[in-house]
């Protein structure tokens, strides 16, 4: 099974939806409405208040994530 991220216009939406039940394929549709929480927003005023060379890179953060979680 492939598994596909895409972002359809909205004046397309039937189109597609259209081609995606003809092809059988499995699909949900997400709406990226997506809001922080007042907590969340503080978190993140707080980590950007640190000094930079305090921050992990990006591989690295990632890396311990897999590590940690099984991602």
């Amino acid at each position: 099974m492939i598994s596909y991220h895409v972002i359809i216009p909205d004046d397309k939406d039937i189109i597609f939806q259209e081609f995606l039940d003809i092809i059988g394929a499995d699909y949900s549709e997400q709406i990226n409405d997506f809001n922080l929480t007042l907590e969340q927003q503080d978190i993140l005023e707080h980590r950007v208040a640190e000094p930079s060379t305090s921050y992990v890179p990006i591989n690295d953060a990632l890396e311990n994530l897999y590590k940690k979680y099984g991602l």
